[in-house]
C-alpha cells in the first residue's frame, strides 16, 4: 500500500531504513535517531463492534499518537526497534526538475548501498525509494516563531489545514476583475505526503565461503525499458549500470539484469516485440561498435598471454559465450526450436525481429540473466558493448570497467615490509659471508668479524681451510716485508745520491729546491719503510703485489660486494661517511611525515587528491619548522657538540638550510599540484541543495569562489602569494644573483650576465605585485623620509648579495601568512618560532656592540687583515666565526668571517678575501684601506699590497631631547667611531714609510682602551666632550653628522663552528683550502699559547682563562698535522708570517706543516719557504695519507677538521672510509670528519 506520512514515520514499518537523501541536514540526527532501525515505534489498536467502512468517517479514524489513542479506547502498543545500524544520512545533490534526475556531473543521481550483513541468506528484500514532497506556502500559525513549514507540520493541525484545495483568491491584490481571482493548483492529498517509487524485489545470496569477507563484491546490472527517449520518459533506454566501473585486481563483479516481456508492443527497439534483452562483448573502445575476437580477449581471460588449453583459459572461453550468446540454444531446444547452425542455415531461414529462433536478435534467451561472479584478473582498461541494443544512431548501451592494482589488506601491507626487511637483511648477511669466504685475507674474515654464517657448526670444515690459507697469507707478508725493509736501506742511499747530483746540474735556486723536495722524498720513504704497529689496507696489497709465484697461494674475488658496497654508500660507516645516516635519517624521517599527513587526510575532500595536497603540506610545515634552525647563531654553538648532527647540520649550517629549502621545493610542488587537482574536481562537482558532509559543503564551487572563500581563509588566494615569494627567495638565492654584480648603467656583457639579468628580472616580476604598491608607497611619503643610501632606486651598481638579502626580508611576511594559510601551522612553528625569538633576542643585544678597529693591512693575493681591541666581555675559542656590519658600507649586512687570532691575545683579527667580484668584501677594502691611503698620501701613494692603515677611537658628541620632560636637562650620549690617523707602507729592504694625519676630527675626542688581563674593557671620558654649535642647521646642531672618513663597525658572535671541537683529539689532522686556511691559524696560536701557559707561574695562567680555557684542566693536542692546499705559490706568502709565529713555541715539535701546491708549476719557479714546512707539488693522495697516520698512530681517534669546499670534504669522507675497511681489529686508528664548507 502508499504509505503518505512523513519520513521518520511516527508508527512501525516493516521497512528497514537504507539511506536518507535530505535537504535539511540540519535534521540528519533526527532522522537517524527516530529510524526504527534504532528506535521502537508505536500504534493504536482499535476494536470495532462491526468492521469499519472502507471510507472511515472523522470520528471513527484511528489515533496516530499515544493520548488520542487511549482516550478514544484504543489501545497503544509498541514494536521494537530493528536494533540494526541507523540509516546513513547524506545531502541531496541538485537536480532540474523533469529532467530524469540528471545533476550537473551530466550523470543521474545515485547512491552506493553496501548490502548488510544482517540480511539472512537467501532472503527475499524489496527494495522501495520514497521521497517526500513539501511546499513552502504552509504559514506560520499565530504564536509560533522559527516555523518551518517542511519540519513542523505534524498532526497539531490535522483538523485545521493551513491550505485548502484549489484556493481562489485576488493573491496579487490590485483588485477582482483587475488582477484575479486566480486558482491554485493544489492538490492537497499531494501536499506534504510521500511519493513512491516502484519497488524492486531481489534476493540475498550468502557470500560465498571461498571469497573473504574484505573482497568486495559489485553487483553490476542494466537499466532502462524498451523504446525511443519519448517513449520511454520519465525513464531512460538501455545502459550498464555503473557505465564506467573502477575495481582492484581480485575483486568480483556480479553479472546479472532482468528484462521484461511486458513492454508496450509499439515502442521501438530492436528484437521480439514487447521484450527486453541484453548481452556482453568486449569492444576494442568507446568509438568502437564492432565485438574483438576472443583471441584478442582482455576482460576474463588475458588471451596475448596466457593460454587458451589451460584450465583457466577453457574456463574463460566458457564465459565469454555465455555472456555473449546466452546459452540460448539449450532455451531453444526446450521448447522444440534450434538456433542457425550455420551462416547457410541462417540465410535460409530468412528469420525476422519476432521469430522465436533469431537467436541473432536474442529472441531465444530468456529475460533473466546471471553470469555468476567473475573474478577481475586482468588489470586494465575494458570496453563492453551490448550487441542488441546498440543502434549506433539511436542508441548506446556502452560501458567501461577498469581493473587497477591489486588492494592490500593490512596483513598483507605488513607481511610485504616485514619480508622485504628480511629479505635485505639475509641478503646483507649472505653477502657478507660469500665476501669474507671468499677473501681469506681479508679483515671480514677475521675472528672478530666473521660473519655469523660461517659461525655456524655446519660450516667449521670449510672454515677451516681457508684459516689456513689465511695463516699462510700472513706468513708470505712477514717475509715480504722483511725484503722491503731490506730494499729500503738501497733505495733510500740512490735517492739521496740523485739529489746530490741534481744540486750540481741546475741553477742555484732550483738545486736547493731539488735538494729539499728530495729530502723530502727521503722522510717519506723512511717513515714507509719503519716497521708498523700493523699493515694498512695499501701496505698489504702492495707487499701481495710483491710476493713471489709461490706465494701467491690467494687469489682475492671481489664476488658478492655490491650488497656490501650499497650499503656503505647508503648508511656510510663509524669511518667517516657517519654523517650519510643523518642525511637519510632525515629522508624517512620526511617521508614518514608524509605518510602521515595522507593517512590523517585520507578521506577528506572530495578526492584523494586532497590527501595528497594535505601529504605535501605536512611534508611543507615540517621542512618550513626546520628551515628556521640553520639560521639561529646562537644555537649552533650548541648543537656543534653533538656529533651525530656533523654531517647534516654542523658542518655547513647554509648547506643544510638549503637542503631543507629543497625538501620545501618538493613539498611545495606535491602540495600545490594536489590542490590544483582537488580544486579543479571540485569545480566540476555537483552542487548539493543539502550539505551534510564537508566534501558536500564544497563540491560545485568555482575557482574563483574557493580562491577568495572566506571559511577557508582566502587559502588558495594567500598560498599564491606564499609561492610566488618563496620562488623569489630561491631565484634570488642563486649564484646567479648572490654573488653576481649588476651594474644597471651598461647592459649584460656576456652570456653569464645575460642569465643572471634574465633571472633576476623573472624574480621582480614575480613580485611586481607586491614591490609596486610599497614603491608607490614610498613615493607617497618621500617628503617625510630620506631615502637610505643602500636602496636599490638611484644606484649604477647594486651587488647581488644586496638583492639577495633583501628579498630573503620577506621570510617574515611568508611565515604570518602561512599561519593564515594554514590553520595548524603553529603546531608546526611554535617551537622554532621560539627559539627564533631568543635568537634574535640574543643577538640583537650583541649586534648594538661597537668595536674599535685598530688597523687595517692589505696583504699578498688580495686578503686584508683586520685587527680590533677586545671587546668588553668578549670570549671566544679558537676556530670560532664572528659577523660583522660596517655602518658606511650597509648598516644591514652582516658577513662571517672566522677569528685568526688566539683566545690567549689581548686583540682580534680576521683575514678577508677581497677579491673584486666579492661586492661588499671590495666595498669594504675600498672604505678601510683605499680611501686612507688616498687620503693620508694626497693620492701620491698607490693603494695595495703593504699598505697598513693605522686607527685610533674617537667619542663624537650628540645632544638628544630630554628624556621625560621633567628637567630641562639634556643627556649626551657617545657616538663612537675609529678614524684613520697613521699610514705605514712597507718597501722593499725592511724599510717602512709613515703618513700621519694633519689634524684631529671637529667635534671629537680621543678616548682611552684599556684591558686588564682578567677582564678587558673601555674607559670613556664623558667630562672631556666638546660639542661645537658652529653650523647653522639645527639637525646638524642637535645631530652632527660624523666625519666622512669615520668607521664604525659592529660584531655578532661568537658562533660556534666545527673547528672548535679539535681540542678533544689527542691526534688532528688540519686540512685548509685557500682562505679556509684561518681557523687554523687560531687554532696553532692558541695551542702555542696554551702549551707555554702550561709550563708558566701561575700569573701566566690566570692571563690565559680569559679565554674561557681551564689550564689546570686543559689538555693540549699531542699531535697536528696541518695541510694547506693553494693553487699557487703566491697565495701562501700572505700567510707565511703569522703560520710561522703560530710554530714559534714549545709546541713546535707537536706541529708538522705539509703544503701543497695544486696549479701546474716548474721546477725551477719553486721558492721554498723554510721554517720546516714540508712542501708538494699536486693534489695530496688521501687514501696515502691516511693509512700512514694509522700506522704511526694505531688505536687512536683521529679527528679531521677541514674548512674548504664540499668536494674535498667528500674526499675525505671516502679516503677515512676506506681506511677504516682496511682492517676492523681494536688496534687500528679511526678517522672522524668535521667540515666546515664554503
Amino acid at each position: 500500500p502508499e504509505e503518505r506520512d512523513y519520513y521518520p514515520y511516527w508508527h512501525p514499518s516493516g521497512w528497514r531504513d537504507a539511506a536518507v537523501l535530505t535537504s535539511e541536514p540540519e535534521h540528519c540526527e533526527f532522522y537517524r535517531q527516530e529510524s526504527q532501525n534504532a528506535m521502537p515505534k508505536g500504534h493504536c489498536v482499535m476494536t470495532f463492534e462491526e468492521e469499519p467502512p472502507a471510507t472511515l468517517q472523522e470520528e471513527d479514524q484511528v489515533a496516530n499518537n499515544r493520548n488520542d489513542c487511549e482516550s478514544n479506547g484504543g489501545t497503544w502498543t509498541v514494536e521494537p526497534a530493528w536494533d540494526i545500524d541507523p540509516p546513513e544520512c547524506l545531502g541531496l545533490p541538485e537536480s532540474r526538475d523533469n529532467h530524469h534526475g540528471n545533476i550537473a556531473t551530466g550523470h543521474m543521481a545515485s547512491y552506493l548501498w553496501k548490502i548488510p550483513d544482517t540480511i539472512p541468506d537467501n532472503d527475499t528484500c524489496v527494495l522501495r525509494i520514497r521521497y517526500n514532497m513539501s511546499s513552502g506556502d504552509f504559514k506560520a500559525p499565530d504564536g509560533e516563531i522559527d516555523w518551518d513549514p517542511f519540519f513542523d507540520l505534524d498532526a497539531r493541525y490535522n483538523a485545521n489545514p493551513p491550505i485548502k484545495t484549489d484556493p481562489k483568491d485576488d493573491f496579487v491584490g490590485l483588485g477582482w476583475q483587475t488582477s484575479g481571482p486566480l486558482q491554485l493548483q493544489v492538490n492537497t492529498a499531494q501536499f506534504g505526503r510521500t511519493f513512491q517509487d516502484r519497488s524492486h524485489v531481489f534476493k540475498v545470496k550468502r557470500r560465498p565461503e571461498s571469497i573473504p569477507s574484505d573482497v568486495r563484491i559489485v553487483n553490476y546490472n542494466v537499466r532502462g525499458r524498451r523504446g525511443n527517449i519519448v517513449q520511454v520518459y520519465p525513464a531512460v533506454e538501455y545502459d550498464f549500470v555503473p557505465q564506467d566501473l573502477s575495481v582492484n585486481l581480485g575483486d568480483f563483479l556480479h553479472f546479472q539484469w532482468t528484462g521484461s516481456d511486458a513492454n508496450a508492443n509499439g515502442n521501438a527497439g530492436n528484437g521480439r516485440q514487447g521484450t527486453d534483452r541484453s548481452n556482453l562483448v568486449q569492444i576494442s573502445g568507446r568509438s568502437a561498435n564492432k565485438p574483438v575476437s576472443f583471441e584478442e580477449h582482455s576482460l576474463f581471460f588475458d588471451a596475448k598471454s596466457q593460454d587458451w588449453s589451460s584450465d583457466e583459459g577453457r574456463a574463460a572461453e566458457r564465459l565469454i559465450e555465455r555472456f555473449a550468446f546466452l546459452d540460448q540454444e539449450s532455451y531453444a531446444e526446450q521448447v522444440g526450436q534450434t538456433c542457425p547452425k550455420d551462416r547457410d542455415d541462417l540465410e535460409d531461414r530468412n528469420l525476422d525481429d519476432n521469430d522465436d529462433d533469431n537467436c541473432q536478435q536474442l529472441n531465444a534467451a530468456p529475460a533473466y540473466f546471471d553470469g555468476g561472479l567473475v573474478e577481475m584478473k586482468v588489470r586494465g582498461t575494458h570496453h563492453i558493448v551490448s550487441t542488441r541494443n546498440n543502434a549506433y544512431s539511436n542508441r548506446s548501451q556502452k560501458a567501461t570497467i577498469r581493473v587497477g592494482h591489486a588492494r592490500l589488506r593490512w596483513w598483507e601491507i605488513a607481511a610485504i615490509v616485514a619480508g622485504t626487511v628480511a629479505a635485505v637483511w639475509l641478503a646483507y648477511l649472505v653477502s657478507n659471508a660469500v665476501h669474507a669466504y671468499m677473501n681469506p685475507t681479508s679483515s671480514a674474515f677475521s675472528k672478530r668479524n666473521r660473519p655469523i654464517l660461517l659461525r655456524a657448526p655446519c660450516m667449521w670444515c670449510f672454515v677451516q681451510r681457508q684459516i689456513k690459507k689465511r695463516e699462510a697469507y700472513k706468513e708470505a707478508l712477514q717475509r715480504a716485508w722483511q725484503r722491503r725493509c731490506a730494499a729500503a736501506d738501497t733505495q733510500r742511499g740512490a735517492t739521496l745520491l740523485g739529489a746530490t747530483a741534481a744540486r750540481k746540474a741546475v741553477t742555484p735556486s732550483a738545486g736547493s729546491a731539488a735538494a729539499k723536495l728530495t729530502t723530502n722524498l727521503a722522510q717519506e720513504q723512511a717513515e714507509l719503510t719503519r716497521p708498523p704497529g700493523w699493515l694498512s689496507k695499501q701496505t698489504k696489497e702492495e707487499l701481495t703485489a710483491a710476493l713471489h709465484p709461490n706465494e701467491k697461494i690467494i687469489v682475492k674475488s671481489q664476488c658478492c660486494t655490491w650488497p656490501r658496497q650499497l650499503w656503505h654508500r647508503c648508511l656510510g660507516d663509524d669511518s667517516g661517511e657517519g654523517d650519510k645516516r643523518a642525511t637519510w635519517a632525515y629522508i624517512m624521517i620526511n617521508i614518514l611525515v608524509a605518510a602521515f599527513g595522507f593517512a590523517c587526510n585520507y578521506s577528506g575532500g572530495l578526492n584523494r587528491w586532497y590527501a595528497v595536497a594535505k601529504m605535501g603540506g605536512y611534508m611543507l610545515d615540517f621542512n618550513l619548522s626546520v628551515l628556521l634552525l640553520p639560521t639561529m647563531r646562537s644555537l649552533q654553538k650548541y648543537v656543534i657538540q653533538v656529533r651525530q648532527l656533523d654531517g647534516l647540520f654542523n658542518a655547513d649550517p647554509i648547506g643544510f638550510h638549503m637542503w631543507v629549502a629543497g625538501w620545501v621545493a618538493f613539498g611545495t610542488v606535491v602540495h600545490v599540484f594536489g590542490h590544483v587537482m582537488h580544486m579543479g574536481a571540485i569545480s566540476l562537482g555537483p552542487h548539493f541543495q543539502a550539505v551534510v558532509t564537508p566534501a558536500q559543503a564544497i563540491s560545485g564551487r568555482s575557482i574563483l569562489i574557493q580562491s577568495f572563500d572566506p571559511y577557508t581563509r582566502a587559502a588558495p588566494f594567500t598560498g599564491c602569494i606564499i609561492l610566488v615569494m618563496m620562488i623569489a627567495m630561491g631565484m634570488t638565492a642563486s649564484t646567479r644573483i648572490r654573488r653576481h654584480t649588476f651594474n644597471f648603467a651598461r647592459p649584460p656583457q656576456s652570456f653569464h650576465d645575460l642569465i643572471s639579468w634574465f633571472v633576476l628580472a623573472l624574480a621582480f616580476l614575480l613580485l611586481s605585485p607586491i614591490l609596486l604598491p610599497w614603491y608607490f608607497l614610498r613615493w607617497l611619503g618621500r617628503g617625510c623620509r630620506r631615502a637610505a643610501s643602500s636602496d636599490l632606486p638611484g644606484q649604477k651598481k647594486v651587488g647581488g648579495f644586496l638583492i639577495f638579502w633583501g628579498v630573503h626580508k620577506l621570510w617574515a611576511p611568508v611565515y604570518i601568512l602561512l599561519l593564515a594559510h594554514g590553520p595548524q601551522c603553529w603546531i608546526w612553528f611554535l617551537w622554532p618560532l621560539i627559539l627564533l625569538l631568543c635568537d634574535r633576542l640574543v643577538s640583537r643585544d650583541r649586534r648594538k656592540q661597537q668595536v674599535m678597529l685598530k688597523s687595517a693591512e692589505m696583504l699578498k693575493s688580495n686578503v686584508m687583515k683586520l685587527t680590533f681591541g677586545m671587546p668588553p666581555g668578549f670570549t671566544y675559542q679558537a676556530g670560532q666565526y664572528i659577523q660583522i656590519c660596517c655602518e658606511q658600507v650597509n648598516g644591514e649586512e652582516w658577513h662571517p668571517f672566522t677569528l685568526t687570532s688566539a683566545p690567549e691575545e689581548k686583540d682580534l683579527s680576521v683575514h678577508i678575501r677581497c677579491g673584486d667580484d666579492l661586492d661588499w668584501c671590495s666595498a669594504l677594502k675600498q672604505k678601510l684601506v683605499f680611501d686612507p691611503v688616498n687620503a693620508l698620501t694626497e693620492c701620491k701613494q698607490k693603494p695595495g699590497e703593504g699598505c697598513r692603515v693605522m686607527y685610533s677611537p674617537y667619542a663624537h658628541g650628540e645632544m638628544l631631547p630630554q628624556a621625560d620632560g621633567t628637567d630641562g636637562r639634556r643627556r649626551l650620549e657617545q657616538q663612537l667611531y675609529s678614524q684613520p690617523t697613521v699610514l705605514e707602507v712597507a718597501r722593499t729592504g725592511g724599510k717602512v714609510d709613515t703618513f700621519k694625519r694633519r689634524a684631529a676630527p671637529a667635534n671629537a675626542v680621543a678616548i682611552t682602551v684599556t684591558a686588564s688581563a682578567r677582564n678587558a674593557k673601555r674607559v670613556w671620558d664623558d667630562e672631556k666632550v666638546e660639542t661645537k654649535a658652529s653650523s647653522t642647521s639645527l639637525e646638524e646642531v642637535l645631530r652632527p653628522p660624523l666625519p666622512r672618513d669615520a668607521i664604525q663597525l659592529r660584531l655578532d658572535g661568537p658562533h660556534g663552528a666545527p673547528s672548535e671541537l679539535v681540542w678533544k683529539n689527542k691526534v688532528v689532522m688540519l686540512v685548509g683550502a685557500g682562505i679556509g686556511v684561518t681557523p687554523f691559524a687560531s687554532i696553532l696560536r692558541s695551542l702555542q699559547m696554551q702549551v707555554q701557559a702550561q709550563h708558566s707561574d701561575s700569573s701566566s695562567r690566570k692571563r690565559a682563562g680569559t679565554s674561557g680555557h681551564d689550564v689546570s684542566t686543559w689538555q693540549a693536542c699531542e699531535k697536528v698535522y696541518f695541510y694547506w692546499l693553494c693553487r699557487g705559490q703566491d697565495e701562501f706568502h700572505w700567510f707565511y708570517e703569522l703560520l710561522s709565529e703560530a710554530l714559534k713555541g714549545p709546541a713546535r715539535d707537536r706541529i708538522e706543516v705539509n703544503l701543497f701546491q695544486t696549479a701546474m708549476v716548474e721546477l725551477s719557479q719553486v721558492r721554498m719557504l723554510g721554517d720546516g714546512f714540508k712542501q708538494f707539488m699536486g693534489r695530496p693522495d688521501w687514501k696515502k695519507i691516511m693509512p700512514k697516520l694509522s700506522e704511526k698512530h694505531p688505536g687512536e681517534n683521529i679527528g679531521v677538521f677541514l674548512c674548504g669546499p664540499q668536494a674535498l670534504r667528500g674526499e675525505l669522507q671516502r679516503a677515512a672510509a676506506d681506511s677504516g675497511k682496511s682492517d676492523k681489529t681494536d688496534n687500528r686508528a679511526r678517522f672522524m670528519v668535521h667540515a666546515e664548507n664554503f
